[in-house]
């Protein structure tokens, strides 16, 4: 340990936080990736910071001065050799006078009907500035941040409190934040948790310290890994270390157990060779469940679950090898004697914890055997119709506290300013298209209007807001007029361009549409964006029904994605759990030696999640990324104890015990072992929900709900189903068999 602290620490130390915008949560292979990257190609990508403050209104002089001082800064005129961070700011005031400006000339109320939305208010007086970033902007989004309330400062004499930031860049600082925030400041509070149950658990200061210096071990090992593979922390994998150090923490729980056990019968000589040779396959076998569980979520399409699901297995897998090693070596450096005890006394030990604990509890669970079981079908079915009302949530007011700043943040922004979520609409017209410039221009006009129509849509930006007034369709006066107009924008065309409004392609010509959905409102992207496929659907077949071919629409933005990756999510909970069950299942038919008793030792594991989960989808508690990484690892830690309920049980059974008492030293074995260990990683996680990132959160309070859960599976619904007709299967199955390699606990 000591010779690979130094490797162990500069790898944990030099671990860096890169939490990605929600254009990053899908892999290229989705074909919402796919077209944000063609949009991105054409138009560049739609990231961006929206800044304002009260009293920010189109005659204050502060916003041109607070926006020249950004450019000057961060711009093309930056200082020193450092790449620009900001490509463009454009402010309300600025593009006014543009758009009065030639060629346009629109009169004053035109032009802020035109950035009434976006860039204006709805009282037509409040304003914002847009921040658009350059590549080496986008790789420094924190610095960024910093400047402008630097500047703001500066400029305009702001507080932090008194400017207000929005937009996806400053969603991805925010979310960095909170990342650095958990890694930093929540570590403490899960040791103090763990230190106390550990210390509850073992009744020896010296030996819950050995445990947790192991259990800190391995998480610092989590962290290198991540480092020495290449990669970042990002807000998903963040709760990946503390993972690790609780369930280190639970697998030390069961070698010190055994450890107790070897003192008890034969002394401290030789306890921890011996503990270790009755407890590696034991604790090997939790940890490749529990692995198997976790590796499950590398299914997942979205990479930060994927990331989170292969890191968890592998640092999991390495911290058993850790433990192994080390905290039998420890406990040979520095022996626990207090822990011997006669045969007579453990005895009496282990009858006195039995009966308060585990008998009067296995007796209830006899007696009322059917009466579970019942119940437990009845929970089933009735939760597991909650199922098919499960939603799933990855929108910004779903990922932050509602009292947190950037939540504040949006509702006072998308109250006095716009939304600022976007959805990028984009008519492509072929080179086989027949319409001429003006009828294309009339085109994307209807397409403005019918998604205009739509109550979300708060503001829209396209071409045709830095392009003259279009003229009626009919009459000779406006016939002239239009083709003034065309003339006009053909002139025009470049800045266009230049303005990211338009684009080209060897075959097409694309013009943009870019329109805003509240971020922080109880709108459904999915049932919008069939809404606005419909509106703009039933422009493009009216110029098809006119003879018009040529023309299709490519719809994306952030959006979609969030939508893409929404639905995704729901899959991957589905595909990860099916995949989890179907990887630990025939482990437990070999370790259990019997299909059917593999099969139904199943069922106290998969139950808590269909309860848990259907309970969500009837209480409207939508599931988030943290959510979904919980089912397949709670499942993976469940099966643990599991296993050592039917161990005792198979055992029992061959030594002759009636089913009952079969039962009854299954509880009396493993009942406080159980209870201990469900305690330590769902208590010790718990610290992690007062994250105002929720759905670290999320993560924290379903685990442990899942665990407990569980818990009740293992020594209630277990219990009840081996004590009626379907115990019949496990005890035909370890008649006769050879006996189960002896996992104390």
């Amino acid at each position: 340990m000591i010779a690979g602290a130094p490797f162990v620490l500069y790898g944990m130390l030099a671990l860096e936080t890169n939490s990605s915008g929600f254009t990053q949560w899908l892999p290229d292979s989705q074909l919402a990736r796919r077209e944000y990257a063609w949009f991105v190609e054409h138009f560049g990508d739609d990231d961006f910071l929206l800044a304002s403050w009260p009293g920010c209104v189109l005659d204050d002089d502060r916003v041109d001065q607070f926006a020249a001082a950004l450019v000057r800064q961060a711009g093309p005129l930056a200082p020193g050799n450092r790449p620009r961070w900001i490509r463009r700011v454009m402010t309300g005031p600025e593009t006014l006078v543009q758009l009065q400006a030639r060629p346009l000339e629109l009169a004053r109320e035109e032009a802020i009907s035109r950035l009434e939305g976006i860039l204006v208010g709805s009282d037509r007086r409040a304003t914002a500035a847009l921040v658009e970033l350059t590549d080496a902007g986008k790789q420094n989004q924190q610095d960024l941040v910093d400047l402008v309330y630097r500047v703001a400062a500066d400029e305009c004499g702001l507080s932090r409190q008194e400017l207000r930031m929005g937009g996806s860049v400053f969603e991805a600082v925010e979310i960095e934040k909170e990342t650095n925030r958990t890694l930093r400041y929540y570590a403490l509070p899960v040791f103090l948790a763990t230190l106390v149950i550990a210390y509850w658990c073992f009744r020896s200061l010296q030996l819950t310290v050995i445990v947790l210096v192991c259990a800190a071990y391995c998480r610092c090992i989590s962290l290198a890994l991540v480092y020495f593979t290449g990669n970042d922390l990002s807000a998903v994998l963040i709760v990946m270390p503390m993972l690790i150090y609780v369930l280190s923490i639970s697998g030390a729980v069961h070698l010190v157990n055994y450890y107790r056990d070897a003192v008890r019968e034969q002394g401290v000589g030789g306890a921890a060779q011996r503990a270790l040779s009755a407890g590696w396959l034991p604790c090997t076998l939790a940890a490749v469940t529990t692995a198997i569980g976790m590796a499950s979520l590398c299914l997942s399409q979205i990479p930060p679950v994927r990331t989170f699901g292969l890191f968890s297995a592998v640092s999991l897998l390495v911290s058993v090898v850790v433990l192994l090693l080390t905290l039998p070596s420890a406990l040979l450096l520095w022996p626990q004697p207090g822990s011997h005890q006669r045969p007579d006394d453990k005895r009496r030990d282990s009858q006195d914890s039995g009966e308060t604990l585990g008998l009067r509890v296995a007796r209830t669970v006899i007696r009322n055997e059917r009466r579970i079981v019942l119940s437990s079908l009845v929970m089933v079915a009735l939760f597991g119709w909650g199922l098919t009302r499960v939603t799933t949530t990855i929108k910004l007011e779903r990922m932050f506290s509602p009292k947190s700043q950037i939540i504040h943040n949006y509702h006072w922004l998308e109250e006095r300013i716009g939304p600022l979520v976007s959805v990028e609409v984009i008519p492509r017209f072929h080179k086989s298209c027949s319409l001429d410039l003006m009828r294309r221009m009339d085109v994307v006009a209807d397409i403005q209007r019918a998604v205009g129509r739509i109550p979300e849509v708060g503001g829209m930006m396209s071409t045709l807001t830095f392009v003259p007034p279009l003229p009626e369709r009919e009459g000779i006066d406006n016939a002239v007029r239009r083709k003034v107009v065309a003339r006009r924008v053909k002139n025009n065309r470049d800045r266009l361009i230049r303005e990211r409004m338009l684009a080209e392609t060897d075959d097409e010509e694309l013009w943009r549409l870019s329109v805003r959905v509240p971020a922080v409102h109880p709108t459904d992207f999915e049932k919008f964006l069939i809404r606005i496929r419909a509106e703009v659907g039933s422009v493009i077949a009216a110029q098809r029904e006119s003879g018009v071919d040529g023309i299709a629409v490519t719809y994306t933005g952030l959006l979609p994605m969030i939508d893409h990756a929404q639905r995704q999510l729901l899959d991957d909970l589905i595909k990860s759990f099916v995949l989890a069950v179907v990887l630990i299942c025939p482990m437990m038919m070999i370790i259990l030696r019997g299909f059917w008793s593999g099969l139904l030792s199943m069922i106290p594991n998969t139950v808590p999640v269909l309860v848990v989960f259907g309970g969500m989808g009837w209480l409207g508690i939508p599931v988030d990324v943290g959510a979904v990484l919980t089912a397949s690892v709670a499942l993976g830690i469940a099966v643990d104890d599991t296993l050592h309920v039917l161990t005792w049980y198979a055992r029992g059974t061959r030594e002759g015990l009636t089913t009952f008492e079969a039962i009854q030293n299954a509880y009396r074995r493993c009942a406080l072992p159980m209870i201990q260990t469900t305690l330590i990683c769902g208590l010790g996680l718990l610290s992690l929900a007062h994250s105002s990132f929720v759905p670290t959160s999320q993560f924290a309070w379903l685990i442990l709900v899942l665990l407990l859960a569980a818990l009740a599976g293992d020594l209630i619904l277990l219990p009840a189903l081996l004590a009626g007709p379907l115990g019949k299967v496990f005890r035909g199955s370890i008649r006769n068999q050879r006996t189960i390699e002896d996992p104390r606990m």
